[in-house]
């Protein structure tokens, strides 16, 4: 028969599976989140039959089920990103490291309360909840290199962008202030890419995937529905933020990329 290892004495059971999880490699560590991915594309597939866009407290509606395992579902993978930062933060002890950990764990959870405010209709009060994760993903990306170009050119696209939407009155001023913060993490995580490696590359990645899907999202909520434009919004804004999750882990596997600044 095989001998399966005893329960450590004296451990308390959540230290010990803590334990266990941290011991897994990353692919293990990423499978709640690509089950959350999965479960809410799953369950919200036949709300409208293509998975059209609507109004954002719309998305991931389940049928008939209440309002709390609405927001539970579309806030399963981001909330899997934050356990799974939780973990890194315990494995990394390079101070830079950690530091960025935090900032983009907090701008995740932040992301999660965002989500669950949409699933609520309150519009506003998510949007100032994404705007707080904006700040904290720029905190972590830092202003080095600058790249002054890069970000006078994303601000002119999406001022130019914010011209061609019809925000309802009382979002009128609150959506450009808004883009700007989206626009200011784009830049500087796409920034970031000249200096932080593999990490610098994902958070470029997952801050263009970001925007991309809030540029979407406004246009079928402000002006028409796309055909399939769920998808496209919350498969870009998942994926968004994995990558930049996993800038974080990169970083803490090999935190000396971060102090290259040339």
């Amino acid at each position: 028969m095989a001998e399966y290892e005893e329960w450590p004495a004296g451990i308390p059971p959540w230290t010990y599976c803590m334990e266990i999880i941290k011991q897994s490699n990353l692919k293990i560590r990423l499978l709640p989140f690509f089950q959350s991915v999965v479960l809410y594309f799953l369950v919200a597939r036949d709300e409208d039959g293509v998975m059209g866009a609507g109004a954002p407290e719309q998305i991931g509606i389940v049928w008939d089920v209440t309002l709390v395992r609405r927001a539970v579902v579309k806030m399963a993978p981001v909330s899997s990103l934050v356990f799974l930062l939780t973990l890194q933060l315990q494995d990394s002890c390079h101070p830079q490291a950690v530091w960025y950990c935090r900032k983009i764990c907090l701008g995740l959870f932040m992301s999660g309360i965002g989500d669950a405010l949409l699933v609520w209709n309150y519009l506003a009060k998510g949007m100032v909840f994404f705007a707080i994760a904006h700040i904290l993903y720029i905190s972590a990306f830092t202003f080095k290199p600058l790249c002054i170009p890069l970000g006078f050119i994303l601000f002119v696209c999406t001022a130019i962008y914010n011209s061609f939407l019809t925000p309802p009155e009382d979002l009128k001023y609150l959506v450009p202030i808004y883009s700007m913060f989206l626009a200011s993490m784009a830049w500087r995580g796409v920034a970031r890419a000249r200096s932080g490696g593999q990490s610098g590359l994902a958070s470029a990645v997952g801050s263009v995937s970001f925007l991309v899907s809030d540029m979407v999202l406004a246009y079928t909520m402000f002006n028409e529905p796309l055909e399939y434009g769920r998808i496209i919004v919350m498969s870009t804004y998942y994926f968004g933020q994995l990558c930049i999750a996993l800038s974080a882990v990169d970083l803490a596997r090999r935190p000396l990329a971060y102090d290259r600044d040339d």
